[in-house]
């Protein structure tokens, strides 16, 4: 465990998704060989849970100026999330707290049927095959999540996750797609058999 990750950050009170500048101004004043291993230190370990951010297809360079491109987030306890307000969906890495995936929500704000509950803990990525996806491909069934506790998550923008992909056809090729047809994929089916029962009744 690095030095960095015994603690965690207090987030600024005026910036309501505080970058890696602003969690460790210190960083700001580094030089440019410095910040890149610095950003690596603090946040390789969570990059390298998503498998086309990982290393395997992403340099350290890219890896470093995604990492710069995170953000942190905080929510009280009972607190809900669909996407941000500024940045839409994205990935949501827990650094605090504990997170329940208990239905989904449609584009327009109206609620649909519950999903699977599921519980998601420290360090457990949400939604990595699901950002790929166009919010309008998913419809009404965008997932909302509730905090059970005070939770802070580290959050990479949908919009940064397709300017990584667009910039790097070997994640996109031999992983990201993939993902997004398995996405699409248990959509259809999904869909298919929710039609078919509506035959049926």
């Amino acid at each position: 465990t690095c030095q960095y990750d015994r603690a965690i950050p207090k987030l600024p009170s005026k910036c309501s998704a505080p970058t890696l500048d602003q969690v460790y101004p210190i960083l700001k004043g580094f030089s440019p060989d410095l910040r890149k291993l610095s950003s690596l230190q603090l946040m390789q370990k969570y990059l390298e849970m998503i498998p086309y951010l990982s290393s395997e297809y992403l340099s350290p360079e890219e890896q470093s100026h995604l990492a710069f491109q995170c953000q942190y987030l905080e929510f009280s306890r009972g607190e809900s999330f669909v996407r941000h307000p500024e940045y839409g969906r994205g990935i949501l890495i827990l650094r605090r707290g504990m997170a329940l995936c208990l239905g989904t929500v449609g584009c327009h704000g109206f609620a649909a049927k519950s999903v699977s509950f599921q519980i998601y803990g420290l360090d457990d990525p949400i939604a990595v095959n699901e950002v790929l996806v166009e919010d309008e491909f998913l419809e009404d069934e965008v997932p909302i999540y509730r905090f059970s506790s005070y939770s802070i998550v580290v959050f990479i923008p949908q919009s940064v996750i397709y300017e990584v992909l667009n910039a790097n056809a070997k994640a996109w090729r031999n992983c990201a797609r993939w993902r997004y047809l398995q996405t699409c994929l248990a959509k259809w089916a999904k869909d298919r058999i929710m039609n078919r029962q509506a035959e049926l009744t």
